[in-house]
Formats: C-alpha cells, sequence, structure tokens
C-alpha cells in the first residue's frame, strides 16, 4: 500500500532541536542568568520613539482617524508608565529579598549563591534605570510629545495638550484630550495632573509643576492656578465623587496646604461635590518616612491616619500631593473604609519619576540636589550632606 504522505514527519535529534532554538531566537539566558547583553544606545531609543510618533502621526493623516491622531498618542507614551510602575514593584521585591538572604545566611554555599544571584540580579535592575530603558522613555515618550510637537504633525492643537496640571502650571494653554491625566495605579484608581521630578533629578529644575508642589508645602502662591488644574481634573473623571478629602498635615503643622486648593478647585466642579478638610486626621507621625523603603513605609505608616467622620457609603475623592509607594493612600483609604466610605479613588497633584540620571558630590561622593539661590534665583547643584557635612557646590 502507497504511504498517503511523501513527506511523512521525521523525528529530529536533540542537537538539530536545539540548533533550530538557536536559529530562532538567538542568546536566551536561562532563568536564573543574567543577560550579558548591552543595553540599546541613548541616541538609538530616543530617535526610534520620535519615528515612532511621526509612523503613528503620518498613518492616521488626511484620514477619517485624524482626529484620534492624540489619544492613539497619549496611550502609547503612558505604557511606559505603566511599564514603569510594573519594573519598580520588581526593584522593590528585590531588595527585601536581597535583605531576607541576608538575615538567613548561616555559612553554607547554598544560601551563599542564592544571596550572589539576588545581588547580581539588583545590580542588573539598577543598571536598566538609564535613559535607555523603560524608566528613561517613561519622560522621554511624553516629552517628545509635549514639548517637541513639530516632530510629530503639523497640528497646532497638538502645541496644547500635555498633563493637564504641568501645562496650566506653566501658565499655557491646555486642550482637553485622553492624556489630560496620568494613570497612575489601577488598585486603588490613582491619576496624577502631572509628573514630579525629585531635587536629585535635574529635570526638576525647570519643571513648574514640581516647582509648585515643593512651593505649596510652605506657601500657597501657587494654589489658584493648582487648584484650577485639580477642579478641572475632577470634571474630566468619568466617575463622580460625593466628597473630596485631602491627606492632612502632621499634627504639629496648624496649616492645611489643599485649603487654598480646594477653595479654587470648587469653583470649576460640580455643587454637589463637598470636600472636608477635617475628613482625615493624622494620629501617628513617621521619623524619616522619606528614608525608608517601600515595605518599610507601609509597615511605618500603617494607623498613622483615622476619621471622625460617618461617610454613610459615600463615595470619596482622596487628594494628595505626590505619589510614591502608595503607602499614605493605602492607609488613608483604610481609615475612611473603616468609617463607612463607599468607593474610594486618589488624585495626586504628581506621580513620581524615578530618577534615572544621578549627580554625586565630587568633595565626598553624595548625590547632588538642585538648589535655587535666594539673591536671583539661579539653579545649581548643592551636596545632599549640606549644611553639617559637606557644603560643596556645582554649576548647574
Amino acid at each position: 500500500m502507497l504511504n498517503p504522505d511523501p513527506y511523512p514527519a521525521q523525528d529530529i535529534s536533540p542537537t538539530a532541536a536545539l540548533l533550530d532554538e538557536l536559529a530562532l531566537t538567538g542568546y536566551r539566558p536561562m532563568g536564573d542568568e543574567q543577560d550579558p547583553r548591552p543595553l540599546p544606545e541613548a541616541d538609538v531609543c530616543r530617535q526610534a520613539l520620535a519615528d515612532a510618533f511621526d509612523a503613528i502621526g503620518w498613518m492616521l493623516s488626511d484620514t477619517r482617524l485624524e482626529d484620534e491622531t492624540s489619544d492613539i498618542l497619549w496611550q502609547f507614551t503612558n505604557i511606559f508608565h505603566r511599564k514603569v510602575d510594573r519594573v519598580g514593584r520588581v526593584l522593590d521585591d528585590n531588595e527585601q529579598a536581597q535583605r531576607r538572604s541576608m538575615m538567613e545566611q548561616n555559612g553554607s554555599e547554598v544560601r551563599s549563591v542564592e544571596l550572589e544571584r539576588l545581588t547580581a540580579e539588583g545590580i542588573s535592575l539598577v543598571e536598566q534605570r538609564g535613559p535607555t530603558t523603560v524608566f528613561g522613555m517613561s519622560s522621554t515618550a511624553p516629552d517628545i510629545f509635549i514639548a517637541k510637537p513639530e516632530r510629530l504633525l503639523a497640528d497646532g492643537d497638538l502645541l496644547a495638550l500635555g498633563y493637564l496640571g504641568e501645562r496650566i502650571a506653566a501658565q499655557l494653554p491646555s486642550r482637553r484630550h485622553w492624556g489630560s491625566l496620568l494613570p497612575s495605579e489601577e488598585q486603588p484608581l490613582v491619576h496624577s495632573i502631572g509628573r514630579y521630578f525629585t531635587r536629585s533629578d535635574p529635570r526638576c529644575a525647570d519643571h513648574p509643576l514640581t516647582n509648585a508642589i515643593l512651593s505649596l508645602k510652605n506657601q500657597d502662591d501657587w494654589a489658584p492656578l493648582i487648584g484650577e488644574a485639580v477642579g478641572r481634573a475632577i470634571n474630566k473623571l468619568d466617575w463622580q465623587p460625593n466628597y473630596i478629602v485631602p491627606v492632612p498635615p502632621k499634627p504639629e503643622q496648624a496649616r492645611n496646604r489643599f485649603e487654598q486648593i480646594l477653595i479654587k478647585a470648587s469653583e470649576y466642579f460640580s455643587d454637589d461635590i463637598g470636600y472636608k478638610l477635617t475628613g482625615l486626621k493624622r494620629v501617628k507621625d513617621v521619623p524619616e518616612y522619606k528614608s525608608l523603603g517601600p515595605l518599610e513605609r507601609r509597615e511605618a505608616i500603617s494607623g498613622a491616619y483615622a476619621s471622625d467622620w460617618n461617610w454613610k457609603n459615600n463615595n470619596i475623592l482622596l487628594v494628595d500631593d505626590v505619589y510614591t509607594t502608595g503607602s499614605t493612600s493605602e492607609d488613608c483609604i483604610r481609615a475612611l473604609k473603616a468609617s463607612g466610605a463607599g468607593e474610594v479613588r486618589v488624585l495626586v497633584l504628581g506621580k513620581d519619576q524615578r530618577v534615572f540620571s544621578r549627580r554625586t558630590c565630587s568633595a565626598c561622593g553624595r548625590s547632588m540636589r538642585v538648589r535655587e539661590r535666594k539673591s536671583d534665583h539661579k539653579k545649581f547643584w548643592g551636596c545632599s550632606g549640606y549644611p553639617n557635612s559637606c557644603s560643596n557646590t556645582e554649576d548647574f
């Protein structure tokens, strides 16, 4: 009887299977092995991102989908922000795993090898904080879109796009669009009116929203502009709270930095929404909170907030200045839920951007911070050890 299949399947040898795998996928490290391949060049990444924006804009121009261009481009930029959050969680988990491994060292080779593996993994993750990785791309993508729209489309409306808080803080026109708010977390749902750069990040020097957030800690000069941004952001949400509650100040602080902001914001959102400055109170202080790691922050801040109100299942929008690890928001939400709140969402003034470019002090090796000279408001690099340990400064 003739074989109906003139080309019957042939079993291949293990060597042939390995060669086929290498031909298809190239180098692929084992699960516990670090990838030795280099990171892409910074200029290549920036050019590739700009080209991607150009390509999307060109693809949609002169078509019936042209009006959707800005929304599609903003969804593209937010891919990188979401990836940053996921990578950040991996970094935090690695840090805690290294600490546990160091505590479990007993002189055995197995424990020692495990710690070496975790350390190598952590070093690799830290190296990925450069401008050629998702950390850099999360800011490079919107910067290309916001600061250099002329590279994308010959559309004047692009000049008015950007994160709502950043545009209003810079006193520039802002147009309502899909990317007006920066998605910062999904559980609980957190939105930000823009990005926040720490003083160790050179991008903070000429970033109006960052300067506004820092100034609001001590004075209300920026409150009208930020209040407008907050009010317009609340109107943009696809969900309406019954009450707005700010994160409260420390017990020793008499001034509530959100009072003037919410007074101004109330001019823009519905009269059906109320705000309660005393909806939460701080009942525990946490010394050196900013120097703690993510898990340490969560443990230290637990039980720090309470509410004397009966919220009767009303929906609440929690307002805070900067979203970093989410520990403060989590404890505030716990306190509100314990007092009968319904759904709680969060709106922050700035989503903290992880620093991917640091400057170290040439005198002592500490990190440098962007500071401002009071006499002429000129920016300069100042050592973080000032004034007790080091007073070295460098031109910005």
